[in-house]
């Protein structure tokens, strides 16, 4: 378990590195966004925006109103934020303070330590099991009378694990905590945890627009909890958090669930096809991307698919992965693409 020292707190040196993307030639498999974009509804959508649908502030009221209805809840149940990452840090903001301890599982999507830097809280965290399965027992047993936070992620970013329900339940019945739940990846694999929220009043999901329906670049997130978390958010949350234009491409991109499926059965089979051919250990994934074990050769191969254009995320930093990066998963011919240039870079290698 690791506590973060209070050297450490607030340290400048955590923090989100971004990698330049220059260039279209470039084959983007680094940051699992969606490799055929959105659907063709919201090119249409957008293209048919008035002049005051940029001029005027937004009402997001009857988008939430149609969200909450495809998901089977209220109204009152969501808030909808400036990508899924604006959703955590309201979250955050709203039930944590200096000093505050916060129980997560490492490797995690690297914003939580940031988020959790910058508010000053302490990490208690375990680490995943050597095969990337989920540390039940350990995080439970982590849990102390001082926790105010669990952060899970299900599918986990970067690792591809999710958490199964019964897990999430005894996690949930383990503490009065809050319960985040990053869903981030959730339609790439076969666990939606709807099914048990309604059950919990301290858990909180968070979900976005941008993986699977091709939105990263107009920031659409929601977060679903009981009524009393979402109206105690939205004292906070500031009023005019999401724009217009990327409530219409929602909107228009909730309505194409053909364009939706198609784009999942497409990764989840090509997910298996891109394992299968890897000439080196991969683990287990619900997400859009695989994490694969390139041993000494990491860094050559790295570079090598650089230097042709395919970017993939190398994971030196994280904790498990010294060895490993995580590759997208796109098209079939894509997916290729990255076999072939692997083994010609690992045949060089020998």
């Amino acid at each position: 378990m690791r506590t973060l020292e209070k050297s450490d707190v607030c340290d400048p040196r955590v923090e989100y590195v971004k990698t330049p993307r220059t260039g279209d030639e470039l084959l983007r498999l680094d940051l699992n966004e969606n490799v055929l974009g959105c659907s063709p509804k919201v090119i249409e959508a957008l293209k048919q925006v008035k002049p005051t649908d940029v001029s005027v502030y937004p009402d997001t009221s009857v988008f939430r109103t149609e969200l909450a209805q495809f998901l089977g809840v209220e109204d009152g149940n969501i808030l909808m934020t400036n990508g899924a990452d604006e959703a955590i840090r309201y979250i955050m903001d709203q039930f944590l303070k200096p000093g505050d301890e916060v129980v997560m599982a490492e490797p995690t999507f690297s914003m939580y330590p940031v988020f959790c830097s910058q508010l000053k809280v302490e990490i208690r965290s375990v680490n995943y099991n050597d095969d990337l399965s989920f540390p039940t027992e350990a995080l439970i047993g982590a849990i102390t009378p001082r926790t105010k936070m669990i952060v899970l992620v299900s599918p986990n970013n970067p690792t591809g694990t999710s958490i199964e329900l019964p897990d999430l339940r005894r996690i949930c019945e383990a503490t009065d905590a809050k319960v985040l739940l990053d869903e981030a990846y959730f339609e790439f694999g076969e666990i939606d945890a709807m099914d048990v929220l309604a059950d919990y009043r301290n858990l909180v999901l968070v979900r976005t627009f941008s993986k699977v329906y091709g939105l990263a670049g107009l920031r659409l997130g929601y977060m679903i909890a009981d009524r009393s978390i979402i109206s105690s958010i939205e004292q906070v949350s500031a009023p005019y958090n999401v724009n217009n234009l990327a409530v219409i491409a929602a909107r228009a991109a909730l309505s194409d669930q053909k364009f939706t499926t198609d784009y999942v059965q497409m990764i989840q089979q090509n997910r298996d096809y891109l394992a299968e051919k890897l000439p080196v250990k991969t683990y287990p994934s619900q997400a859009n991307f695989l994490v694969a074990d390139m041993g000494e050769y990491r860094v050559e191969i790295w570079n090598g698919l650089r230097e042709r254009g395919i970017l993939v995320r190398d994971l030196a930093s994280f904790k498990l992965l010294g060895n490993c990066i995580r590759i997208g998963v796109g098209t079939k011919e894509m997916c290729d693409t990255v076999v072939g240039a692997i083994e010609q870079i690992t045949g060089g290698c020998q």
